[in-house]
């Protein structure tokens, strides 16, 4: 597998509360929250399958769990509306982190042109 980072989108639709909220946790570790049960995110195609197994091991599709994982386009800058470097665009254990040391972690998604705010 390539180690080239590549962007990802993660969709779910999980109906246990728990579960849902374990997924959630285990995506905030790695991905920004776009909307309620969005991320994105940028890993290897190894880090995310990495990412995959570990979802998966909180998923019961028997239960009609569904857990969407969509490579973005290469080349294609992914927008959102607003700054997610804005409090108001960070949730979660990134929102923790950009309190903290906000320079730290603009500088870290800002430098590689994760996000750009149309």
């Amino acid at each position: 597998m390539s180690n080239r980072k590549r962007d990802w989108l993660i969709a779910y639709d999980i109906t246990c509360a728990r579960r849902r909220r374990r997924i959630a946790g285990c995506l905030e570790d790695h991905a920004f929250r776009v909307q309620y049960s969005v991320f994105a995110t940028r890993l290897s195609q190894a880090g995310m399958a990495a990412l995959a197994r570990e979802l998966e091991t909180h998923c019961d599709p028997a239960d009609g769990d569904d857990i969407q994982i969509l490579e973005l386009p290469a080349g294609e800058e992914p927008a959102l509306v607003r700054n997610p470097l804005s409090l108001d665009g960070v949730s979660g254990r990134l929102a923790e982190r950009f309190q903290q040391a906000p320079d730290t972690v603009a500088e870290e998604y800002s430098e590689t042109s994760y996000w750009r705010a149309v």
